[in-house]
């Protein structure tokens, strides 16, 4: 069985309000999207729990997925995404 490349929802088909799938450092977590930003390709988002208290964060577009399995797939790259920002 061949592996899929995880593809990314286009910034221009998300929609604000709707449930989305991204990484985390424990795997796919459910979100859905507060707000757009075109200019940095990135998109507010707030975790969708039952849990209040939750802060909003801010996601690139390339970590923005409909599907929970692509979110999975991706984690990896997201991993190394994360410590070289942080290393900055």
């Amino acid at each position: 069985m061949k592996h899929k490349k995880p593809v990314p929802v286009e910034i221009n088909k998300i929609v604000i309000g709707e449930k989305y799938y991204t990484c985390s450092w424990t795997g796919a977590i459910s979100v859905i999207v507060l707000k757009i930003f075109n200019d940095t390709n990135s998109v507010l988002v707030e975790i969708n729990s039952k849990k209040k208290g939750y802060k909003p964060f801010v996601r690139p577009v390339n970590y923005i997925f409909d599907n929970q399995e692509m979110a999975k797939s991706a984690g990896k790259a997201w991993e190394h995404d994360e410590r070289k920002r942080k290393k900055k």
